[in-house]
C-alpha cells in the first residue's frame, strides 16, 4: 500500500478468529463473502466487536442457505463455493447479536434462482458436479439438475450491517 503512495493504509495477514490488531482499533469492519468460510463464525463475530472502537460499524455482505440437502456437504469445493458452511439468515443475524454488536440488520438480500443456481453449479463446481453425479450414479446433467431443484431458492447473498455500542 506504500509503494502506491497509500500512507493511510495498512495490511496485515492474520485469522479471522484472531486479528492482528489492537481492541477497540477500527472504525469500520468491511467483509466480503468470507465469514462463512470461517469454522467457528461465533468466534469472528467475537473478534468484530472486539477490534471496533465504540460506535464502529460493520458492513458485511456473505452467503446465507436455509434447508439445505445433506449432500451439499459432501464435496469441499461446496465449502469454498460459501455453500456448506453458510447459516440461516437467522443464525447469522444472532451470531453478531451475541457478539455484542447493536443495531445488527440486514438491508439486503439476492436469493439465488434456478439460472444463478444452474450457472453457480456449471460454471464455479464442475469437479463438484462430477463427482457428486458419480456418487448418486447420475449422469453430469441429472446431477446439474438435481442441485438446480435441490438449492432453488435456498441460498441467499446477503448484506447486514451494524454497530458496536458506545459505553
Amino acid at each position: 500500500a506504500r509503494a502506491a503512495g497509500h500512507a493511510n493504509i495498512e495490511l496485515r495477514q492474520g485469522r479471522l478468529e484472531a486479528l492482528p490488531v489492537e481492541d477497540a482499533c477500527a472504525d469500520w469492519v468491511f467483509s466480503n463473502c468470507v465469514i462463512n468460510l470461517a469454522a467457528d463464525k461465533n468466534a469472528v463475530f467475537a473478534e468484530i466487536a472486539r477490534v471496533l472502537k465504540p460506535g464502529g460499524r460493520l458492513l458485511i455482505s456473505d452467503i446465507v442457505a436455509e434447508d439445505l440437502p445433506d449432500w451439499v456437504g459432501m464435496h469441499a469445493d461446496l465449502y469454498a463455493a460459501c455453500l456448506s458452511g453458510a447459516l440461516s439468515p437467522a443464525d447469522y443475524l444472532r451470531a453478531a447479536q451475541e457478539a455484542g454488536l447493536h443495531e445488527t440488520r440486514i438491508v439486503d438480500t439476492l436469493r439465488y434462482d434456478a439460472a444463478a443456481i444452474r450457472q453457480l453449479v456449471q460454471e464455479e463446481l464442475p469437479v463438484a458436479l462430477d463427482e457428486l453425479a458419480g456418487r448418486f450414479g447420475l449422469s453430469r446433467k441429472e446431477m446439474l439438475d438435481k442441485a438446480v431443484a435441490d438449492l432453488e431458492g435456498k441460498i441467499t447473498a446477503i448484506k447486514l450491517t451494524g454497530v458496536k455500542p458506545v459505553g
